[in-house]
């Protein structure tokens, strides 16, 4: 068997969440690494992109993806070109076809092609839970050997109980016209709105046109904390009772394994990877029924420590940061004996 060397990993994302953050801190403490991270939105960064893209993969020995997308076809079609080997981490979006709701990079005719050739010829594909990997073989029609499932992996000492609870319910999102629908943001204000005595949170950067229908909706007992920088979110969840995320689709659900971590009881949909992440922890209520939902946030309130604690325990030991890291590194290390 021929032996492939790699010391030098180009690290390619269009951002740089502290999810994404998490997996290059990983690989920079066993490689060198070089990032190529970008923004769709910046004219600079775009023209850029080619150029660094050849240089990176010039320099590599490996190429890492975040999500299969333009991005990743250059990538992938540079490092097929220099013989170099690549990974690609399907997100979620990237592979998701949900024509009802318009959402998924597979519903759009142009954007899918760059998802399918990336997919197609990487050398490994990391799906981030059991369901992205189910829409990756459903989706794209590839070989699930190609898969492997790494779940995210989350620091239990960043993220942990302190203080006292109080009667808060809380959800973390982006708000923007996409993710008012696919994350649920407007049924979390009518069920705010059934639950007049208790605060409800909406914790992140909020556009102003969203905010306007989101208080169209509910005036009265939904605030918004606006942006907090992700070193300051677990205080803001170590805080809250109960979290809500009342998606119509995720690939897994950070935000609520983190709340979890911090104690809070969840209130959840079963779609995509949130019962993966879940368990049987907490509550399961239907997409858009509010006032299922809003019982059983109120259900949540009431009950005890115990089940915050449970929470925790539930991401503790089955989503450990080191888990991940221990994974990632296995499967650049298959990639070496190739």
């Amino acid at each position: 068997m021929k032996h492939y060397k790699i010391n030098n990993v180009l690290f390619v994302s269009p951002s740089f969440s502290s999810f994404i953050e998490k997996d290059y801190q990983i690989l920079r403490a066993k490689y060198r690494v070089k990032n190529v991270v970008y923004s769709h939105r910046c004219k600079k960064s775009l023209l850029s992109l080619i150029p660094r893209i050849i240089g990176g993969v010039l320099w590599a020995d490996l190429t890492f993806i975040w999500f299969g997308s333009f991005h990743a076809f250059f990538a992938i079609l540079f490092s097929k070109l220099m013989q170099k080997k690549s990974i690609v981490v399907a997100g979620g979006y990237d592979v998701a076809k949900m024509p009802e709701i318009d959402y998924g990079l597979i519903n759009m005719k142009l954007w899918r092609l760059f998802s399918i050739f990336s997919f197609r010829f990487c050398d490994r594909i990391l799906a981030v839970s059991q369901h992205t990997k189910r829409e990756i073989i459903k989706n794209l029609n590839l070989n699930e050997k190609k898969i492997e499932v790494i779940h995210h992996g989350f620091d239990k000492n960043r993220f942990c109980l302190k203080g006292t609870k109080e009667n808060v319910v809380i959800t973390v999102a982006e708000v923007n016209s996409r993710t008012l629908l696919i994350k649920g943001l407007t049924n979390f204000a009518k069920t705010a709105k059934l639950l007049p005595d208790t605060r409800f949170y909406l914790v992140g950067r909020v556009e102003d046109r969203c905010r306007e229908k989101l208080r169209s909706i509910n005036a009265f007992n939904l605030f918004y904390t606006g942006y907090v920088p992700h070193e300051e979110i677990a205080s803001v969840m170590q805080r809250a009772k109960v979290y809500v995320q009342i998606s119509a689709n995720e690939s897994f659900g950070c935000s609520i394994a983190e709340a979890m971590l911090c104690g809070c009881i969840p209130v959840v949909t079963a779609c995509g990877a949130l019962p993966e992440v879940v368990g049987d922890i907490g509550y399961y209520v239907p997409y858009g029924d509010i006032e299922t939902t809003a019982k059983a946030v109120k259900r949540a309130l009431k009950d005890g420590d115990a089940q915050g604690e449970k929470a925790r325990k539930k991401i503790e030991e089955e989503f450990p940061i080191e888990k991940r890291q221990k994974k990632l590194i296995e499967v650049i290390s298959r990639l070496q004996r190739k």
